[in-house]
């Protein structure tokens, strides 16, 4: 799968998975992540569970899991190439995974960025997280316990869901913080009690 090949980078050691790992819930634990040629990141790389459901980028400049993939490969930073057509590394040292190869051969198109995005695209939108909240928007009324339902009506009725709404829980709008208050003025040291 193209998500875990790491010949995509500019120096071929750092895939997709590097950053979004799926034993640590599509993250890489770290509080910034590393990038290509051992660059830093400014942010920690976010969860890639539900990621077609949501933002898919802290900056929220991203129009799609597929937006978000050709600009990860384009970055410096992540995968360090410098363009969107077919890429200048990877291609000659290993053969491509046979069912991408199939795809290329029913008229996809050459390996580039926007067909590579489409591929992880299309893998990342099966990593979702079915919830006793998902069945509950099903329809099944028993799929949280009183307690929970106790909870979201005092979600709703706080106001919370006019930003916090549909499945995704809020995950649908790009919001700064500080929209309530000033988030930087307060002081934003873990409260270890």
């Amino acid at each position: 799968m193209l998500f875990f090949d790491p010949r995509f980078t500019i120096d071929a050691n750092m895939s997709c998975a590097t950053c979004h790992q799926p034993a640590l819930y599509g993250t890489d634990g770290l509080p910034r992540s590393i990038g290509v040629r051992q660059r830093p990141h400014p942010r920690n790389a976010p969860t890639i569970l539900n990621s077609a459901l949501s933002i898919t980028h802290w900056r929220g400049d991203r129009e799609s899991v597929e937006d978000q993939v050709i600009k990860a490969m384009t970055s410096p930073i992540t995968f360090g190439q410098r363009m969107k057509r077919p890429f200048s590394t990877g291609w000659g040292r290993f053969p491509l995974c046979a069912p991408f190869q199939s795809g290329i051969s029913r008229g996809s198109g050459p390996m580039t960025a926007q067909n590579m995005a489409k591929a992880v695209g299309a893998y990342e939108r099966t990593l979702v997280t079915p919830s006793p909240f998902d069945a509950y928007l099903a329809g099944n009324v028993e799929a949280l316990s009183p307690m929970a339902r106790a909870g979201l009506l005092k979600f709703i009725d706080t106001g919370c869901v006019a930003c916090h709404e549909g499945v995704g829980v809020g995950g649908a709008m790009y919001r700064k913080f500080g929209v309530l208050e000033d988030y930087w003025k307060r002081d934003r040291q873990p409260d270890h009690r």
